[in-house]
């Protein structure tokens, strides 16, 4: 959109002689109404009897009122104008009017009052005549043919006529064969007629049949209609019961509800449970193996080396035999006794020399002595460190295998 458009469409709405004065700012927004109103005087000045109103609500309306004016400027004036851009009611919309505007201006400018004396509607009037015209032989060109043949047919048949019309004009007719044809002919005429009667008479029967029927069914209809009142008014001597037995069934159910939801929620803690005491045992299971394996591994570091060669020369007599288990040692250790002491005492204090190594001989044999038993006992404090952690393992196991009982039972 220019400005010289919207000046020419102003100078030619004045030129033509549109009603209402149309000023350049009049386009700057869309304006579909001040469109619609100048779209409506164009297709009028074109065709004076078109139905087409500018007053269009909704969107639909609108969509309608365009699609007219440019169907009939299209029929009318041959001029074909763009729907999208009218709709659009702006500078696109000035584009497109200013065509049907510049035929119309045109028209008024070039020509006089004595040159076209013949207004636009009667020549829209004989060429309407001209087309009506051309349709019709356009229809009767259609029809030659059918009717030539059709006509080609019938005087292929003419001879055959022509003969029949002579024989029949040639022969004459006998009052008494012309009077019995008259009479077979009021016969069936009468039978005709009689037969008709007869239907009437049917129907009449028919319909006072179906009368009697309609009432009869009417009645009964009535008399159902009472009885199902009187059936729905009707209270059974057991519904004061059954209404009783119903309450108390509702009540019940309710107590059933609540019962298995408490039951149900029973079971699931339960079960809960179970698998917390499950997990419990297996924790206590591997903490004591794990008790149990640090004890073995702390008694297999601090363990004192045995002598071998000692173990070799005990006696026979004193090692353990078969698989009984033997235990030697004392409650205070390895050591000399008290008679031991009183002996060195008594050693030192004798002033003779055959005393003397006797004594001497005699400390040495319960030195000797003592120190076997020394071996012995550290021989039999391992031996009971052993039983004693073999007494654990037992006792562990023992345990174990009661607890998975005891969960089998319960499972």
């Amino acid at each position: 959109m220019s400005f010289r458009e919207l000046r020419n469409l102003c100078e030619m709405c004045r030129i033509v002689g549109f009603p209402r004065p149309i000023s350049i700012d009049s386009f700057r927004e869309p304006n579909f109404a001040l469109v619609a109103e100048l779209l409506e005087w164009i297709v009028l000045r074109f065709e004076p009897n078109a139905l087409i109103s500018a007053k269009c609500g909704t969107e639909q309306e609108r969509v309608i009122f365009i699609k007219s004016a440019v169907l009939l400027l299209l029929q009318n004036a041959r001029i074909k104008l763009n729907p999208k851009k009218l709709y659009m009611a702006n500078g696109l919309a000035v584009q497109e009017l200013i065509a049907p505007l510049k035929v119309l201006s045109l028209a008024d400018r070039g020509t006089t009052a004595d040159a076209h004396s013949v207004s636009i509607p009667v020549i829209r009037t004989k060429l309407a005549t001209k087309m009506q015209e051309v349709r019709q032989c356009a229809v009767l060109a259609s029809q030659l043919p059918q009717t030539g043949a059709a006509l080609s047919n019938l005087l292929d048949r003419e001879l055959f006529f022509r003969a029949e019309r002579s024989r029949a004009v040639s022969r004459s007719l006998p009052p008494s064969a012309a009077e019995g044809a008259l009479r077979n002919a009021t016969t069936a005429l009468a039978g005709l007629a009689g037969q008709i009667e007869e239907r009437l008479n049917n129907v009449n029967s028919d319909e006072r049949s179906l009368d009697e029927k309609i009432d009869r069914k009417r009645r009964e209809y009535e008399q159902l209609q009472k009885r199902l009142a009187k059936l729905q008014s009707f209270r059974p001597q057991y519904m004061d019961e059954y209404e009783k037995y119903e309450a108390k069934l509702k009540q019940l159910y309710e107590i059933y509800v609540l019962k298995f939801r408490n039951l149900s929620y029973l079971q699931l803690q339960m079960v809960e449970m179970e698998r917390a005491d499950r997990q419990r045992q297996a924790e206590t299971e591997t903490n004591m193996r794990q008790v149990v394996e640090k004890m073995r591994s702390e008694t297999a570091n601090h363990a004192p080396p045995i002598d071998v060669s000692e173990l070799d020369d005990e006696p026979e007599a004193m090692r353990p035999t078969g698989g009984a288990r033997k235990i030697y040692g004392n409650m205070i250790g390895a050591g000399l006794s008290d008679e031991d002491e009183s002996d060195e005492e008594a050693m030192a204090s004798d002033g003779d020399e055959g005393g003397l190594e006797m004594n001497i001989d005699r400390t040495r044999g319960a030195r000797s002595e003592n120190g076997q038993e020394r071996a012995i006992g550290a021989r039999g404090k391992r031996t009971m460190q052993h039983v004693e952690l073999e007494d654990v393992d037992d006792e562990v196991d023992d345990e174990v295998e009661h607890k998975d009982g005891d969960s089998g039972d319960d499972f």
